[in-house]
């Protein structure tokens, strides 16, 4: 299995094998005649990319990962890896394509990247199996998706998102399910320690393409939701209710007009949730044990920081937390949290635990967020 390497001051031209002759696009490390292949790893270095990128290479057939070097460790400069929409400055109206886009590519795994829609999504997936987002930040400035992925009928798809920003405008993140023509699809599809922050619509959405069947397989785990119509919401009959095709689990929904949205009753099972300043706190939605709290504490905490000395920015960064540790004790929530610090035994709610956590010695360790640009 190869190595190759991107960097902006790259040409293309190069071999790709090491920084030194690093290629100078991720669109054409990621084509079909720049010799990268399946089970290969792709290095990024820190800067900006002003592509938009169009997976072309020959659909791996094992775990292929393409990584941000947001530390440094590689090229030796850190800093966060920018795909960005703005394909000439920062200034101009930018391209309508997703800044990254997989159609029929399978086992990419995608770590420490920032993928910024211009008018177009960050991020889309289409008839893809076996994709990971990792640490990655997925932002649309126009009225698309900050990750749209869709899931081909008749397929386990096997996706895993996690411990990735989410930053839109509209259905932030938008699952499309295309239901088979009979029978029910397990659509393989996880979603854990992820934020996902929205002004107008719905944060994690549900839907349809095409298809008379019903779709399952479906959780959501240790998620932050902010702001918006919706929290988490289902918009079609196709989602299976006989048992719900969507789990919610140890997650903090909090500022939506409505948390949690089923199109019919049984489709979402919830538990272990923290709901903050709602209208409607669940429409159509099953809670099988009632472990939820809605009241108490916030469960967010922009400003930690600010009073201790410890933030070194002023937006979403250092707390997205329950606060409150041992809110949720939900099975098959992830070890750690978003930041990758341990979680107790019960975790909390959300997609971090509560900041600062003591240390062995009683001191406190703050933390900073991302590498992937937020910090």
């Amino acid at each position: 299995m190869a190595t190759y390497y991107v960097k902006p001051t790259g040409s293309n031209g190069a071999a790709g094998t090491s920084t030194g002759t690093a290629w100078a696009t991720i669109t054409y490390a990621l084509g079909a005649t720049s010799g990268f292949a399946s089970g290969d790893t792709l290095w990024v270095a820190a800067g900006v990319y002003r592509e938009v990128c169009t997976v072309g290479m020959t659909s791996p057939t094992a775990t292929t990962y393409i990584k941000g070097d947001t530390d440094g460790a590689i090229f030796g400069t850190a800093g966060e890896c920018r795909i960005t929409g703005f394909t000439t400055n920062d200034d101009s109206t930018g391209s309508a394509s997703a800044a990254m886009a997989v159609t029929s590519k399978n086992y990419l795994y995608f770590q420490n990247l920032k993928f910024e829609g211009a008018s177009g999504s960050g991020f889309t997936s289409a008839s893809s199996t076996n994709l990971t987002l990792d640490r990655c930040i997925c932002t649309t400035v126009g009225s698309s998706h900050g990750i749209r992925i869709d899931i081909s009928a008749n397929v386990t798809a096997n996706h895993l998102v996690k411990n990735c920003f989410v930053i839109g405008r509209s259905n932030v993140f938008q699952i499309v399910g295309n239901a088979p023509s009979s029978g029910n699809q397990d659509m393989g599809m996880t979603i854990e320690n992820c934020f996902v922050v929205t002004s107008i619509g719905n944060c994690i959405f549900f839907t349809t393409g095409s298809g008379t069947g019903t779709l399952s397989g479906v959780k959501v785990t240790n998620c932050t939701t902010l702001g918006g119509t919706g929290g988490i919401f289902i918009n079609t009959a196709l989602y299976r209710s006989s048992t719900a095709s969507v789990t919610v689990r140890n997650c903090l929904l909090l500022a939506h007009t409505n948390s949690l949205v089923a199109n019919v009753s049984g489709q979402m099972d919830e538990d272990y949730c923290r709901f903050v300043t709602f209208a409607t706190q669940r429409t159509l939605v099953v809670n099988t044990l009632g472990n939820d709290i809605s009241n108490g504490v916030y469960g967010l905490d922009f400003t930690g920081g600010f009073m201790t000395g410890a933030a070194r920015n002023l937006f979403l960064m250092p707390n997205i937390s329950g606060v409150v540790s041992g809110d949720g004790t939900a099975t098959g929530a992830p070890a750690t949290d978003i930041y990758g610090y341990t979680r107790p035994s019960p975790p909390s709610v959300g997609a971090a635990e509560a900041n600062p956590l003591p240390t062995a010695s009683g001191a406190t360790g703050p933390r900073l967020g991302l590498n992937a640009g937020l910090n």
